[in-house]
């Protein structure tokens, strides 16, 4: 399904699981996705907590991946992003 978040994208679609959660830098929860004929999404910047993850690419020009979701249908990548969004929720 390519991308770092392939094998949750296959999961997904072969119904093992109902959401995935990744991080996506360059694409990496939303090509999968694509790939796979489901609903992918790449989060601003802080709207979904990072605690715990480490995931930058420290340099120069430090570059910060984002948390997201994967699901089947839009419907329930909408839901998905709401349970996780911080507290703020989409006001980020």
């Amino acid at each position: 399904a390519g991308g770092s978040s392939g094998g949750s994208a296959a999961a997904l679609a072969a119904g093992q699981c109902f959401l995935a959660l990744g991080s996506d830098l360059g694409g990496s929860l939303r090509t999968p996705a694509a790939f796979c004929g489901l609903a992918g999404f790449r989060s601003s910047l802080a709207v979904v907590p990072r605690t715990g993850s480490a995931q930058d690419c420290p340099g120069p020009k430090e570059i910060h991946s984002v948390n997201g979701a994967m699901a089947r249908t839009v419907s329930d990548l909408a839901l998905c992003m709401d349970a996780i969004s911080g507290d703020e929720g989409w006001s980020e």
